[in-house]
C-alpha cells in the first residue's frame, strides 16, 4: 500500500504513484511474493490531516503489511505504530523522526537541510545562510534548524541565521540583501518555481562571487536549463540518490527499466521515483523472507541487523541510526551527493558523501 498527497497538489505526486503502481507491476510479473500477486492500492492523503487519518485507518482495516509513504504528513503515525504497520515514509513530518515503526531510507525532511552545509563544505565554503522561502510549521524550522547547525558544527562551517522569505514576497532582492549582509561564501537556497530563479538573479546580481547551493528537489532539469549560463554556472546541486544517467550501474538499469516498462505517464525519472522504486523493493524483500506475511513479521524484519540495498541509493541498516544526529533515533542514511547539468539531465558527480560528517558514503 501507498500514501501520496494527490488532491491539492497540482498533479505533482502523480509520476511518484505511477512509480509505485509500476515497481508492484514488476514484481508480480516476476512472480509476486510467495507465489501471491501484490495489489498496489493508492492512497490519496490530500493535504490535510483529516486525508492522513483516513489513510492510516485503510491500512489497518486492509491489515497492510507496509507502506510506502510520500504523504507529507505523519497524522496517522499512532494508527500505523498500534498496528506494527512498517512506514517507509520521507521523514518530511517530525512525527516520524522518532516513530519505532518508520523506515526511512533516504535523508529528507530536516535531514536533507544539513545536506546544503555538507555541500558547502565540500566545495570549500566556510560560511553560509540559507534563504528559506517554503511555508513551513515551526517544528519543521526548529528541526531543519538544528540539523544544520549539528553540521555545520561537525564540519567546521559557520551558520548564520536563516532568512525566512515572507510567503506575500514576490521581489527575492530584499530577503537577497538580508542573506548577504551575513557575508556568507555560501547561500543556501530552499525554495521552488520563479522564487529560486529570483534568489539566484539576486545573489548572482548584488556578489557573483557568492556560491550559491540547491537540492535537486528544487529546481528541475528544465528549470535549470532556462537560467542564463553566468547563472547556471554559480549554482551547485545536490541530490540523495543516483541518476538516470548512471546507466553503468545495474540498479539504475533496474529502475530505469520498470519505469519504462509499467509505468504510466507521467513517469518519474528523478530522485523521488528512485526511492519509490527501492522502497517498493525493500517491503516486497521483507514480506519474501519471512514465514508468515504480516504486519509484524515484516516489521521485525526490517529491525533486524542486516544491510539493504538496491544499488540506486546508499545502503541503509536499521539497526545502526545515523550519529551524529539531532533530528531523531529513525534516521539511517545522511548522504548526499552532488549533481551537475548537461544536456537536458543531471549527471553526479563524484561520490555520496555524510552531510554530518563529510565521510564518503557507499552504495
Amino acid at each position: 500500500m501507498s500514501f501520496f498527497p494527490l488532491t491539492g497538489t497540482q498533479g505533482l505526486y502523480t509520476q511518484w504513484a505511477n512509480t509505485f503502481k509500476a515497481t508492484v507491476a514488476q514484481i508480480n510479473a516476476s512472480g509476486g511474493v510467495k507465489g501471491h500477486q501484490l495489489k498496489a492500492i493508492v492512497c490519496d492523503t490530500g493535504i490535510s490531516a483529516n486525508g492522513a487519518i483516513a489513510c492510516g485507518r485503510e491500512a489497518v482495516a486492509d491489515k497492510a503489511f507496509g507502506i510506502v509513504d510520500f504523504s507529507e504528513s505523519g497524522a496517522y503515525e499512532p494508527l500505523l505504530q498500534q498496528a506494527h504497520i512498517a512506514d517507509l515514509n520521507d521523514l518530511t513530518d517530525p512525527a516520524f523522526y522518532n516513530s519505532p515503526v518508520s523506515f526511512p531510507i533516504f535523508p529528507g525532511g530536516a535531514v536533507f537541510f544539513a545536506g546544503f552545509v555538507g555541500t558547502a563544505y565540500h566545495i570549500g565554503c566556510t560560511k553560509m545562510t540559507l534563504v528559506n522561502a517554503f511555508p513551513e510549521t515551526a517544528a519543521q524550522v526548529d528541526a531543519e534548524n538544528a540539523a544544520i547547525a549539528t553540521a555545520g558544527k561537525a564540519l567546521h562551517v559557520t551558520v548564520t541565521s536563516p532568512v525566512l522569505v515572507p510567503t506575500t514576497a514576490v521581489d527575492m532582492s530584499s530577503p537577497v540583501a538580508q542573506a548577504l549582509s551575513n557575508k556568507p561564501d555560501c547561500i543556501a537556497v530552499q525554495s521552488a518555481g520563479a522564487d529560486t530563479d529570483g534568489i539566484i538573479e539576486a545573489v548572482h546580481n548584488s556578489d557573483p562571487s557568492v556560491k550559491l547551493i540547491t537540492g535537486e528537489g528544487f529546481i528541475a532539469p528544465g528549470q535549470f536549463a532556462s537560467l542564463p549560463p553566468a547563472l547556471a554556472a554559480s549554482v551547485v546541486i545536490f541530490d540523495t540518490s543516483l541518476q538516470e544517467t548512471n546507466t553503468n550501474v545495474a540498479g539504475v538499469n533496474d529502475w530505469l527499466q520498470t519505469v519504462k516498462t509499467y509505468s504510466a505517464n507521467p513517469q518519474a525519472f528523478n530522485s523521488d521515483g528512485a526511492t519509490i522504486w527501492t522502497s517498493t523493493k525493500l517491503l516486497a524483500q521483507a514480506a519474501s523472507n519471512v514465514d508468515v506475511v504480516s504486519a509484524q513479521n515484516v516489521e521485525a524484519y526490517l529491525n533486524g541487523d542486516r544491510t539493504f540495498s538496491f544499488g540506486v541509493l546508499p545502503g541503509v541498516n536499521f539497526t545502526k541510526p545515523v550519529t551524529p544526529n539531532p533530528v531523531g533515533t529513525r534516521v539511517f542514511d545522511a548522504c548526499v551527493i552532488r549533481i551537475q547539468y548537461k544536456n537536458a539531465k543531471y549527471y553526479t558527480v563524484g561520490q555520496f558523501y555524510n552531510v554530518f560528517n563529510g565521510q564518503t558514503c557507499s552504495v
